[in-house]
């Protein structure tokens, strides 16, 4: 298949949840319609009581495009290979798109290389990860390491109240 057509069957992914989405709510607006034997209401609803038209029409006019970017992006890059995975992936394209987006090699890619530090325009931070955090426990075991604070003159509330001791 060509990247043409894997992008036209995700814009079609992408229509096909606002079809659906649309189908659930005339669903709804036919079952109000009715008794519950089945007998047409004198008075049934309105079905723009039930379906909001220019909502539909925005989400169409929003997943289309999301829905054809996906494919096309995942077919450009041979990770799918037939027109059930490029329909999936315009169905889903808005949480695809956003973990796609989420992870850590993209993010890098989509930011500025070389970003001023703070106070200091002509110097950028540090590349690499940032440090990681430091756990501080107040475990006495011999495996761990002895804490780095010292919590014995912490009390409580009440002066004369003192913590208690751990006894062997």
């Amino acid at each position: 298949m060509s990247v043409l057509q894997y992008t036209l069957i995700g814009a079609a992914g992408g229509a096909l949840v606002e079809a659906l989405d649309l189908f659930k709510w005339i669903t709804v607006w036919q079952g109000e319609r009715r008794t519950k034997s089945g007998a047409l209401k004198e008075s049934p609803p309105s079905w723009k009581l039930y379906v909001d038209v220019p909502k539909h029409v925005w989400l169409l006019v929003i997943r289309v495009p999301l829905g054809a970017a996906a494919a096309w992006l995942f077919s450009t890059t041979d990770q799918i290979s037939g027109a059930y995975a490029a329909l999936g992936f315009g169905f889903a394209a808005p949480a695809v798109l956003a973990q796609v987006g989420s992870l850590p090699g993209v993010d890098e890619a989509l930011q500025d290389p070389d970003p001023p530090a703070a106070g200091d325009p002509d110097r950028a931070p540090p590349p690499g990860p940032p440090p990681a955090p430091v756990l501080i426990t107040n475990s006495t075991d011999a495996s761990s390491p002895a804490p780095t604070e010292d919590i014995s003159s912490a009390k409580g509330d009440d002066e004369d109240e003192a913590l208690p001791e751990d006894k062997p």
